[in-house]
Formats: C-alpha cells, structure tokens, sequence
C-alpha cells in the first residue's frame, strides 16, 4: 500500500515538474510582465508599512500585536495570497469559463484527478514574483527577531504555514464547486472577503465571531496562527489543531467537490 501511494505522489510530482518548467518557459516570453510584478511587491511592502504605521500611530502596539508582528502578519497574508494565486487560484477560477466553453472536458479525460487537473493547469510565474512582498515582511521580522528563535519554533511556524496553504486551498475548492451546479453564480467574490479577513489580526474579534473564524470558517490559520507561532506566543498546541484543522477542511472540500461534480453536465 505504501508503494502504491508512493508511486502514485511521484507520478503527480512528475506531472507537476513538467507543468512548472513549461510555465517557467512560458514566462520568459513575458518578462516586462515579471519585472512589473516583481516592482509591484516592492510597492505593495511601502504601501503596507504605510498603512501599519497609520493604524498603530503613536502607540507601540494595536489590539496587543507589535509593529514588528503587524508587519510578520502582513508578511505572512501576502505570501499565501500570492503564492496560492500562482499555484492554483487562478486555475480554480477559470474553471468558470472552461466549463462553459466545454474545455472541462479535456480535463476528465486526462490521467490525473479531476482536483489536480483542475487546479494545477499552469504555474503563473508573475505572481508568485509579487510574493515577494510577503518575503520582505517576513525577512524584517526573521532578521530583527532572530535571536529569539529555536529549531522547534521555526518547525512549528512551518508547520502552520503548510496548512495555512491547505486550508487556502480548501477555500478555493469549495468555491469553485459551485460552478458544476450552476455557473456565473458570483460565489467568489464572497470566498474573496473571506479569505481576506486572514489579513487581520485574530484578536480584533469578539465573541462568536472569533470561534467561527477559528473554526467554522478558519481564516485565522491563514494569517494570525502562523504570525502567533513564530513570535511565541501560541505554543505547539495551536500547531496541532492547525493540522488537525486545516486535514478536516481539505477532505471536506473534497467531498463538496466530488459531490457537485456529479451535477456536470459533459458539453459532449
């Protein structure tokens, strides 16, 4: 069994690597578009320390988070945001529009899994170079605060960030399940807000809204977790439940997927 599985995760690597490598070659045929969203992240960080600096004012912290964390939050945010976009986001999004060109087709006819052909079409190199203003933020934190780190913390920070791209992921798929049983629904853009409230800090929910941002719909993984773990001050727990967390919320998506998938209708 385990042999199995594990010719079954190189074939998708495989499969993966040729995809990036195509895409990589695909991008050199645009690097203006590169650049300009490489120049882009830069901008995003000047306008982001801006706006930080804005809320925060002359105090030295906003709801108990410090500058420098207001900035690892932010840091952290804008590199799953990207990255995911370059990953799978886009690919998820057009699915809206391979559907009804009948293109979706191809993609069951194909040796992968409707998920992985879905979502990992292509690898958009430009904005995972606008990623880059996720990394500036979070190398300002690493270099300012570095002293205080040890092996197991950083561990526990990967940790959270891998599932904070599941649980994006996650999102992703759900939203983009809707569009087997009716397209041109406009869902979207509410996974957009939701999505988008990771980029604040946890501890400005009160009451029922801060279970179901850690629960229900777990957005606070995407942003505030990670940020809290790498500054110290949630502990190996809340590592764990991010696992634990953000595993349930993949094989749900999963489920929401094959289930709405049955409501396709091939254009063949």
């Amino acid at each position: 069994m385990k042999q199995k599985e594990f010719s079954i995760f190189k074939y998708y690597r495989t499969i993966w690597i040729t995809i990036f490598k195509q895409s990589l070659s695909k991008a050199g045929t645009y690097r203006i578009e590169v650049i300009a969203r490489s120049l882009r992240g830069v901008f995003l960080v000047v306008t982001q320390v801006i706006f930080i600096n804005a809320v925060i004012g002359g105090s030295k912290s906003f709801v108990g988070w410090s500058l420098d964390e207001m900035y690892l939050l932010a840091g952290i945010f804008n590199t799953i945001n990207y990255m995911s976009w370059s990953l799978f986001s886009i690919n998820l999004w057009r699915l809206e529009e391979k559907i009804l060109k009948g293109e979706f087709d191809f993609i069951l006819l194909k040796p992968v899994s409707s998920i992985f052909g879905a979502s990992f079409t292509e690898f958009f190199v430009d904005d995972a170079m606008s990623a880059i203003s996720g990394v500036l933020l979070i190398g300002y934190y690493v270099v300012n605060h570095y002293q205080e780190f040890t092996l197991s913390l950083v561990l526990l920070f990967l940790i959270t960030m891998l599932s904070a791209f599941i649980i994006w992921f996650s999102f992703e798929l759900i939203f983009a399940s809707f569009d087997f049983v009716r397209v041109k629904n406009g869902l979207r853009e509410i996974k957009k807000q939701i999505t988008g409230v990771g980029k604040f800090p946890s501890d400005i929910w009160q009451g029922n809204m801060k279970y179901v941002f850690f629960t229900i719909l777990p957005v606070a993984f995407v942003g505030s977790v990670p940020a809290r773990v790498l500054s110290g001050v949630f502990d190996w727990r809340y590592a764990v439940l991010s696992v634990v967390i953000s595993l349930a919320f993949f094989f749900l998506a999963k489920a929401i997927w094959y289930h709405s998938l049955k409501r396709y209708t091939s254009a063949g």
